[in-house]
């Protein structure tokens, strides 16, 4: 939501008129810059006319796990359509009159006088439905294409397109006026209104999803960012917010430290060279507003509202509610925290309660699907093949130890799926398990959920587990978590965080003496990975956490596949002595 009043602030700019120029840098930009398809193997295409920047290589690390990075991706997604969901109660109202941070939630306390009555919990406003028609646009035209982008922007105004219930409840006064100048004709670059005190948030609230797809470099970012402010924004400085945002939250993707400095660095690098006015670059930038944060409409302020929101935190919940916290246009501060959070903690960082009460996830899951997918693993599948035990041998991660012994990390034995990304499976649960035991496994670990063994149709693993002479424990996680959730009416007793102290004893006794050890979860790829990262870490000794993980990943690329399970591991091994 961009306020109707944005406070007036000193001109830094020359005087006469200023759209035409930067603009038409900008367009200059946008022609030279390369589409942005992500090919097959996770790397991306670059233009040969566009000039190496300080972020010229965006593929995936040797040994990151791709779902890592699609973690990220679908946790910016839906950390900004929650963020602006939980803002919009608490919306117009000053920081004294909020509750307690830790009481807000999508329904505000009884009593509190909430904003848009009548509009469910768990409902985003006008932040999230432009976000998902820049989003829809993207994936729709595999580039920016402003025209398509307004007709989008009109069409959510006119008809609720990508709004809950298809109802438009709130919009900016700005933006308003923007879309009535393109439903009159007006050219897309040339609608949004443009003098200095047009500078509401509107078009940085709805950003980030550019830089979520964006693949190409810094280069081509920037201008994108900025062009996609025109539509309802004019003024460089909304177009200079939004090149930072994007390259801030491009650093957050990459897991790069110090995301904002090396934001900045990059725009001051390659801003002016966009098209973006030096004196409006060091505008934003001013360190001087970090003591002016009030969590208003102001573009700029909205900024360090959310980077305040995030130094001062660390987890998406504390950030988001920090960002409602600052009260006044509480939906938009808290929907820019909410996609960077997202990004920073993952989307299993992000309440399950909160991901389950969002309402309208059928309008953004197929965009969140398409968009994770576009980041390419080096294993291709299809959905029409047929995964059996002999087309598809089981295959076993392998760690060897010192002693002799061996970690292995595997998926579910025996498991059958109808349908799942990787394609169909139908396997054979005793061949699979006779591979485990010629691998040289004495026990088999596993962690997959108690519901889970009939959905994958190996309700008999434990007894043909025995059969094969194997030592089988059951030591529950929840899919995608990291141990120590324990779903309501499950009894704790018998998750992993209860059983893992006894059975980590006796797997390692195992491996002291040379055994074997599999570990499998139904993928293979995060629980599994987490646990065999724990028992490498006391196998070993001394290994540093980011050495655990890559050592893992050599054995069983791509695991450890959220960013939950990469900092559950890390403050594990730093809070633990190993």
């Amino acid at each position: 939501m961009c306020c109707s009043e944005v406070p007036r602030v000193p001109n830094t700019e020359p005087a006469g008129p200023h759209r035409l120029d930067w603009t038409r840098n900008l367009n200059a930009t946008q022609r030279r810059g390369c589409r942005t398809d992500l090919v097959s193997n996770g790397d991306t295409d670059h233009c040969q006319d566009v000039a190496p920047t300080g972020s010229d290589d965006h593929a995936v690390e040797k040994f990151e796990s791709i779902y890592v990075r699609r973690d990220r991706l679908a946790g910016g997604l839906q950390g900004l359509l929650i963020g602006d969901a939980l803002g919009v109660p608490y919306a117009f109202h000053d920081p004294s009159e909020l509750p307690p941070l830790q009481q807000i939630d999508f329904e505000p306390p009884a009593g509190f006088p909430r904003s848009h009555r009548g509009v469910p919990p768990g409902t985003w406003s006008d932040d999230g439905a432009q976000a998902l028609c820049l989003l829809e646009s993207l994936l729709t035209k595999d580039t920016l294409d402003l025209g398509d982008f307004s007709r989008r922007l009109v069409d959510w105004a006119d008809r609720g397109h990508l709004a809950v219930d298809g109802k438009v409840f709130d919009i900016g006064s700005q933006t308003a006026r923007a879309i009535a100048r393109l439903r009159a004709g007006a050219a897309p670059n040339e609608a949004g209104p443009s003098s200095e005190s047009d500078n509401g948030n509107g078009s940085l609230m709805r950003v980030l999803p550019l830089a979520l797809w964006h693949a190409g470099d810094d280069t081509s970012l920037i201008a994108m960012a900025a062009q996609q402010s025109l539509p309802t924004h004019g003024h460089p400085r909304a177009a200079v917010a939004c090149a930072l945002l994007c390259l801030w939250a491009r650093a957050e993707i990459e897991s790069a430290p110090h995301g904002w400095e090396r934001a900045e660095t990059v725009l001051r690098q390659l801003g002016p060279a966009n098209g973006l006015p030096q004196a409006e670059i060091e505008h934003v930038l001013d360190p001087s507003h970090a003591d002016r944060v009030a969590g208003s409409g102001y573009v700029v302020d909205t900024l360090w509202s959310a980077r305040q929101s995030l130094e001062h935190t660390g987890s998406y919940t504390d950030a988001v509610r920090h960002a409602v916290g600052l009260g006044r246009d509480t939906d938009t501060t808290a929907a820019v925290v909410g996609g960077l959070a997202g990004i920073r903690y993952g989307l299993y960082g992000i309440p399950l309660s909160w991901r389950m009460r969002l309402r309208g996830v059928e309008l953004f899951r197929g965009f969140q699907d398409a968009l994770v997918q576009r980041v390419s693993s080096t294993e291709h599948h299809s959905g029409q093949v047929i995964r059996t035990s002999q087309s598809h041998p089981l295959r076993i991660g392998t760690i060897n130890l010192d002693s002799g012994g061996r970690i292995g990390i595997t998926f579910c034995p025996g498991k059958k799926q109808a349908s799942a990304m990787s394609g169909h499976w139908d396997r054979d649960l005793d061949i699979d398990l006779q591979a485990i035991r010629d691998w040289g496994a004495t026990h088999l670990v596993t962690l997959i959920a108690p519901w889970e063994f009939e959905e994958l149709s190996v309700t008999d693993l434990p007894t043909r587990a025995a059969a094969h002479g194997l030592i089988w424990h059951h030591a529950p996680i929840m899919d995608g978590h990291v141990p120590g959730i324990v779903p309501d009416g499950e009894d704790a007793s018998l998750w992993f965080e209860a059983v893992w102290s006894k059975l980590r004893t006796t797997l390692l006794d195992s491996l002291a003496q040379g055994e074997g050890a599999v570990v499998h979860c139904k993928g293979g790829l995060g629980r599994a990975g987490t646990v065999a990262a724990l028992l490498l870490a006391h196998a070993s000794g001394g290994m540093a956490a980011d050495d655990i993980i890559q050592r893992v990943r050599e054995a069983r690329p791509n695991a450890i596949e959220t960013v939950a399970q990469e900092r559950y591991l890390r403050d594990h091994f730093s809070e633990h002595v190993i």
